[in-house]
């Protein structure tokens, strides 16, 4: 289940495979960040349909971070997640 905070691999789009944190929902979509292109203060929005929460239980409050504690953290999860899978 996709919340504010989850880890999500993007499914569709250019940004395929990419791992973003959400930082806001609205109905059908859902605002994520890596940032670095997408930062905190302009987060790109994404249909719920072509993301895929990662990691769950792995929960991060997105107000206290800022885009370098970010761009860490994401690519904390995705050597956490790439283990997983592989």
């Amino acid at each position: 289940m996709i919340r504010r905070g989850s880890y999500v691999i993007s499914l569709k789009g250019h940004d395929t495979g990419r791992i973003y944190l959400v930082t806001e929902l609205d109905g059908a979509n859902a605002y994520v960040s890596d940032g670095r292109e997408h930062r905190l203060a302009r987060p790109k929005r994404k249909n719920i349909k072509h993301i895929f929460p990662i990691l769950e239980g792995h929960e991060t409050d997105p107000t206290d971070m800022t885009d370098g504690v970010l761009r860490k953290t994401l690519k904390e999860k995705g050597n956490i997640y790439d283990s997983i899978i592989n």
